[in-house]
């Protein structure tokens, strides 16, 4: 009877894990490194901005780096997850709890923010303010012009796309203009190299294979979360059943899970309305994008939600398209529209 777990450092398939080496990310990293070394000073703080799809190691490489400089120079780094504070109220207040920064609760936030300065000024911070683009476009401004007046204050923003910046008023972009940093899609042989790295620390020897891992890198798509979750997954299974090792069967289970989970991931950066119409397309399986705005419109109605307007409407159709959860076939002829289905 098997009786050895299989994963025997769970810490080493989670979200936060950072790893010491950042396979295939070394040139943003180096970039990162290189503009915070030379800032000059407290009154020349770094403005970077990471973009690129879901998994391509923007998280883990503006983290690894910030902590490096942080231990370095005898700073402070911080992460805030805009999915989870879509405020700007919030992000301050996650920021300061962070520092430690605690003190009588005042809610306002000017007071929030006056007191960021402060803390700021005693101890110089880099701040990764991840997933920017869940926030709202107004709340967006708000939290970013603040942070760009406080001086000390490295500010690292992560986002899929250039367009969360685009879309700040001109001041604020004005103020922050930052260095855009890319992050194209892994290639298979990279995701490989990470799923090692993770594979040789955090299973059991001996419970998967080369030409596995070869496998789940092949089937993400050149999307690092979802191989980790696959792998994590798989060997969760495999645990489960006692079966010591690994399996092909395991894995392909493992995908459709990881599928599902980066599907609520992207949906978890968007707003409700963008939700409504997604949950609407996914019901009625293939509708027109009339169609869709006469039943999102009296789905508000029911929810008690304000419509948002017609150009923000086909403005987020697009921007669930790009991001895969929606596809469109344009249809021909006069008043033509656009059938839209889920992408699985």
């Amino acid at each position: 009877m098997v009786t050895s777990r299989i994963i025997v450092d769970p810490s080493v398939f989670s979200p936060d894990h950072i790893p010491t080496k950042l396979a295939g990310r070394e040139k943003q990293a180096e970039r990162l490194t290189s503009l915070l070394n030379s800032s000059a000073g407290p009154g020349m703080p770094v403005r970077a901005w990471l973009h690129g799809r879901t998994g391509t190691g923007k998280t883990v490489t503006a983290r690894s780096v910030a902590d490096s400089h942080a231990v370095t120079n005898m700073a402070s780094s911080i992460y805030v997850d805009c999915c989870e504070n879509r405020s700007a109220y919030s992000v301050l207040d996650t920021m300061l709890t962070q520092m430690r920064a605690l003190c009588a609760e005042t809610p306002q936030l000017a007071y929030k923010s006056q007191r960021l300065r402060q803390a700021v000024k005693e101890t110089p911070c880099v701040a990764v303010i991840d997933s920017i683009d869940c926030m709202a476009a107004q709340e967006r401004d708000t939290c970013l012009r603040i942070l760009a007046d406080t001086t000390g204050l490295h500010l690292l923003c992560i986002s899929e796309t250039e367009e969360p910046f685009t879309e700040l008023k001109e001041q604020t972009a004005n103020r922050i203009r930052p260095v855009f940093i890319e992050f194209p899609e892994y290639d298979t042989g990279t995701l490989r190299d990470i799923l090692l790295q993770r594979c040789a620390t955090g299973l059991n020897p001996g419970s998967w294979s080369h030409e596995l891992v070869s496998e789940v890198s092949r089937m993400s798509g050149g999307d690092a979360r979802v191989a980790i979750q696959m792998l994590r997954s798989a060997a969760h299974m495999a645990d489960c059943e006692v079966t010591g090792f690994i399996e092909k069967r395991h894995v392909e289970t493992g995908h459709e899970k990881a599928q599902t989970l980066k599907r609520e991931q992207k949906l978890r950066h968007l707003g409700i309305h963008h939700r409504m119409m997604y949950e609407i397309v996914r019901k009625r399986g293939r509708i027109g994008t009339r169609r869709l705005a006469k039943e999102y419109r009296k789905l508000c109605t029911e929810r008690k939600v304000a419509p948002v307007a017609r150009r923000s409407f086909y403005r987020y159709i697009d921007a669930m398209q790009r991001l895969r959860l929606l596809r469109g076939e344009r249809t021909r002829g006069f008043g033509s529209v656009t059938n839209l289905e889920v992408v699985e």
